[in-house]
């Protein structure tokens, strides 16, 4: 279960850059909303006592598919939107980016092979012009092997090889990027779940820490980090509360300061 989330999830970062918190309220979240029957998914993120920064708003059916995200500024300014449609299959096939409640910025189309995996995600900017292109291979198994991203002008590209060790749990992540470089990350698991992550790049490492509750929900992150040539370290602690539906209710986030966020999470039922 968790296994394929974390490959959704490197899924979908490989595509979009902008994901921060997907990964730690993902885990095991699609078949809580559903069970709960969750209708909409509010979340507020606190960078101060006082400040509420940002805002979100999630959406769902009554199969649990996420139908739009609304983006608002502390005001209640409308910042983003997302709107996402699905086939008779309950496959994502579309996803629509507004700028605003009305003009659309950007557009996701995605395919599918015969075994339901998601094989192709075309972008488009708001002219319609496919502006980049993302291509997964998948095992027999229905494990990812391989991912490409490369935008339609050839001057960016990505790619991305997975990994898996005996237990069939994603093991290594290699990304190859067009100027020659490469990162990885190497994952470690106690019964199936995460006990570590370590990414490496040529200046720097990153290690996260995970731990869970006897129900086997995610209470903790810890990160740290270290540029190589700068010889700094850096540290980042998350904590993560439930509900009795096992949704995340709250999510904290310090620093060697202190406390550096906190985004609450509020839910509606159908």
């Amino acid at each position: 279960m968790y296994k394929i989330k974390i490959i959704a999830i490197a899924l979908v970062l490989f595509v979009c850059s902008n994901c921060y918190g997907q990964l730690e309220f993902s885990l095991n979240k699609d078949s809580i909303l559903k069970s709960a029957h969750v209708k909409t998914e509010t979340y507020y993120s606190f960078f101060s006592p006082t400040d509420s920064a940002v805002y979100c708003i999630n959406s769902y059916d009554t199969l649990g598919n996420i139908i739009s995200s609304k983006t608002f500024t502390k005001k209640g300014t409308l910042l983003e939107t997302d709107s996402l449609i699905y086939n008779s299959e309950h496959q994502l096939v579309k996803k629509l980016f507004y700028k605003d409640a009305a003009e659309i910025k950007a557009t996701n189309q995605y395919e599918y092979d015969s075994c339901g995996n998601c094989v192709t995600i075309n972008e488009y900017d708001n002219s319609g012009k496919n502006t980049c292109g993302s291509t997964y291979t998948f095992s027999s198994e229905g494990n990812l092997l391989f991912t490409k991203q490369i935008t339609t002008n050839k001057t960016y590209f990505k790619t991305a090889q997975y990994f898996y060790n005996s237990s069939d749990d994603l093991e290594k992540l290699i990304y190859t990027y067009n100027n020659g470089d490469s990162t990885s990350e190497v994952y470690t698991y106690t019964n199936h779940l995460f006990n570590s992550i370590i990414y490496f790049t040529k200046q720097s490492k990153k290690t996260e820490y995970y731990n869970y509750d006897t129900d086997g929900r995610l209470t903790e992150i810890t990160i740290t980090t270290t540029i190589f040539k700068k010889n700094k370290t850096g540290f980042r602690k998350l904590y993560f509360e439930y509900d009795s539906y096992g949704l995340c209710t709250q999510r904290l986030t310090y620093v060697l300061s202190g406390l550096d966020e906190k985004t609450k999470c509020y839910y509606t039922f159908y």
